[in-house]
C-alpha cells in the first residue's frame, strides 16, 4: 500500500463518520440526527445523537453498549460500522452473533447484503456468502494455493454464527478461539445471549483494538445487555423513539422506522410506567423483564427493612395466615442446592439455601435436634450451621399440613421420610388445585385458570405480593438474591391458562443456577394459606 493510502486509512480510523459520508457516501445525519432542520431545542430523551456517539467511542477504542427502543435504526447502523472497520483495520475479523439463526440471517446480515453494493465500491474484491464475508477474495485464492503472499490480508473477514441459548458453553468456546490484533465483536439482539457467550467475549478482547457492540431492546436490568452497558469500559447509549428524526420532526423522513402512531399505541395499551413501554419506547431497561410475573415495586412494597415499603397486614392473621415450611429439595454434594423458607403467620423469616447431599436425610434434619440426630446416626451435614441449627420443626409452631416439599424427582424421598416418621407433609405437584381458584359468582366458572400447580402457587405468590399481604424479613443479601431469582421469571397465556415458564429456562436466565430460593419461597406462601388443613385437628409437627 503507498503512503497516500495509508495515510488516508489511518485519518478514517480515528474520523468514521468521515469515512461514512466520503468513502460509503452517505448522509452524515445517519449519524447526527441533530443535523436535521428542527433539532434546534429538541431535548434529548436518551443519547443525543446515538449512533456518532457509539462508532465514535468504537473508534477511541472504547466498547460500547446500545439500549434501544424498536425500529430506531440499529440494524441499519451496524453494517455500516462493521463495513468501516473492514476497510480501515487491516487484516480485521468480524464477530457478529445473535440468540437465533433467524436474528442473525434475516435482520443484520440481510442488512449487510443490502449494503453489499457499496462496499464493493471501495472494496471491489470483497466477496459474501451465507453469514460470511471475505474483504478481498484473491486472499482466499492465494491462500489455497499455498502461496507466500504479503499483497493480501489472509483472514480478513466479517463471520457469523449463533449462540444458542441452551449451548452457550458449547458457543462460548468457540467464541474463544477468535484472536487478531483488530477485531470487532458484534453482539445482536444482546439481552438473549447467555451469560457465558458475554464472558467469553470479555476474556478474548484483551488487545487494545479488541472491540465490542453490543446492542438489541433491553428486557430488564438483569439482562445480559445490560450487564454488559454497566462495565466500566462500556459507554452505555441509549436510543430512545422520542429521539427518532420522525417523531420529533412528525414526518415519515425514515421509511419503516418508528412512527408516532406506533408509540401512541403503546401508551395507550401499556401505559407509560410499563415495563414494557419503557424498553420498546424510550430504550430504558425495566427493573424486571417485560413479561416478568413479579415486579420490583411488588417486592419492595413487602420488604419489611425498606422504609419506604407499605406493609399489608399483621403478622398473624387467625386461621388465614399459618406458620409453614416451603421446601426445594436436592440430592447433591456439590451441585444444585436445596432450600428451606420458614414463616410466621405472613411473614417470611428465614430463607436457607445450602447443599443438600441426601434428600433422606434432609427429613430427619428438619424433625429432630442435633443430638437425636448423633444418636441416629442422621447428622450427615450442617451441625455447624447456627443458620441451619435454627431451622428445626422445634422452633416453629407448624402444622404438618402446613409443611409443603417439591415432589418431582428427589423431593419424593424426603416426602416418605416425613411420612415414615408420622409427619404427613403435603407434596406440591400435578394439576391446579381448583377449590381455591375465585369463581364468577353469576355463572360459579374460574375467573382464571392455570396449566399446573407449579403455575398456580407462583401466580399466587405474585397476587399477594402486590397486595402487600407478605411481609419478607430477611438480611439484605438473602433478600437481594431471592429478588434475582423472581424477577427474572416469566409468564404466559395459552388455551386460557395461566403458566409459568419452565425451571429449565429459568436456569439459563440465572446463568445455570437453579430458582431454588423462589420455588421455596413460593411453596411457603401457599402452605401457609392453610388450604390442606384436615377435616380434624392434629398436633403440631
Amino acid at each position: 500500500m503507498d503512503a497516500a493510502k495509508r495515510v488516508q486509512r489511518e485519518y478514517y480510523q480515528t474520523h468514521p463518520v468521515q469515512w461514512q459520508m466520503e468513502r460509503f457516501q452517505e448522509s452524515e445525519t445517519n449519524w447526527y440526527w441533530s443535523k436535521f432542520a428542527g433539532y434546534e431545542n429538541h431535548q434529548w430523551d436518551g443519547t443525543p445523537d446515538p449512533f456518532a456517539t457509539a462508532i465514535n467511542a468504537l473508534a477511541e477504542r472504547k466498547w460500547v453498549g446500545i439500549e434501544s427502543g424498536t425500529s430506531t435504526g440499529k440494524t441499519f447502523i451496524l453494517p455500516r460500522i462493521i463495513y468501516w472497520f473492514l476497510d480501515v483495520f487491516p487484516n480485521s475479523l468480524v464477530v457478529t452473533t445473535a440468540p437465533k439463526k433467524e436474528q442473525l440471517k434475516r435482520i443484520l446480515w440481510m442488512e449487510m447484503a443490502s449494503a453489499f453494493d457499496k462496499f464493493t465500491r471501495i472494496r471491489t474484491f470483497a466477496e459474501m456468502l451465507t453469514l460470511s464475508l471475505v474483504v478481498d477474495s484473491r486472499s482466499k485464492k492465494a491462500q489455497n494455493s499455498f502461496t507466500r503472499t504479503t499483497e493480501y490480508d489472509v483472514g480478513h473477514e466479517a463471520i457469523g454464527f449463533v449462540s444458542q441459548v441452551g449451548a452457550g458453553e458449547e458457543s462460548a468456546t468457540k467464541m474463544q478461539g477468535f484472536h487478531r490484533e483488530n477485531m470487532l465483536f458484534v453482539l445482536e439482539e444482546c439481552a438473549g445471549l447467555p451469560p457465558a457467550i458475554i464472558k467469553a467475549v470479555e476474556n478474548t478482547s484483551t488487545a487494545e483494538n479488541n472491540l465490542v457492540i453490543a446492542v438489541g431492546n433491553p428486557d430488564s436490568q438483569l439482562d445480559a445487555l445490560h450487564q454488559f452497558c454497566g462495565l466500566s469500559k462500556t459507554v452505555h447509549i441509549t436510543i430512545s423513539a422520542y429521539d427518532h428524526p420522525n417523531i420529533v420532526l412528525k414526518q415519515s423522513l425514515i421509511p419503516g422506522a418508528v412512527t408516532v402512531s406506533s408509540i401512541d399505541f403503546r401508551k395507550e395499551e401499556y401505559g407509560e410506567d410499563s415495563p414494557f413501554y419503557k424498553s420498546r419506547v424510550r430504550g430504558i431497561a425495566p427493573t424486571e423483564a417485560v413479561d416478568s410475573l413479579f415486579r420490583n415495586a411488588y417486592m419492595e412494597q413487602c420488604n419489611v427493612n425498606n422504609p419506604e415499603a407499605f406493609i399489608g397486614g399483621d403478622i398473624n392473621r387467625g386461621k388465614e395466615f399459618q406458620n409453614a415450611l416451603g421446601i426445594d429439595v436436592a440430592n447433591s454434594i456439590d451441585g444444585d442446592k436445596a432450600c428451606l423458607a420458614w414463616g410466621t403467620g405472613n411473614e417470611l423469616n428465614i430463607l436457607h439455601e445450602f447443599h443438600c447431599p441426601d434428600a433422606n436425610y434432609l427429613a430427619y434434619n428438619i424433625m429432630y435436634e442435633d443430638d437425636t440426630l448423633r444418636d441416629m446416626a442422621r447428622n450427615k451435614f450442617f451441625e455447624h450451621d447456627i443458620v441451619y441449627r435454627t431451622s428445626k420443626l422445634a422452633n416453629h409452631q407448624i402444622a404438618h399440613w402446613n409443611i409443603g416439599v417439591d415432589a418431582v424427582g428427589v423431593g419424593v424421598g424426603t416426602i416418605n421420610t416425613f411420612r415414615d416418621n408420622h409427619i404427613k407433609v403435603i407434596g406440591l405437584q400435578g394439576g391446579q388445585l381448583k377449590k381455591v381458584i375465585p369463581v364468577d359468582k353469576s355463572t360459579s366458572t374460574p375467573l382464571y385458570e392455570y396449566n399446573s400447580l407449579r403455575s398456580q402457587m407462583y401466580f399466587t405468590a405474585m397476587l399477594d405480593m402486590k397486595k402487600g399481604e407478605i411481609r419478607i424479613n430477611l438480611p439484605p443479601n438473602v433478600y437481594k438474591a431471592l429478588k434475582r431469582e423472581l424477577l427474572v421469571v416469566s409468564y404466559s397465556v395459552t388455551g386460557g391458562k395461566i403458566g409459568i415458564e419452565g425451571k429449565d429456562e429459568i436456569k439459563k436466565k440465572l446463568g445455570g443456577k437453579s430458582p431454588n430460593m423462589a420455588d421455596a419461597f413460593v411453596y411457603w406462601n401457599w402452605m401457609r394459606k392453610n388450604y390442606y388443613r384436615p377435616t380434624r385437628d392434629l398436633p403440631f409437627g
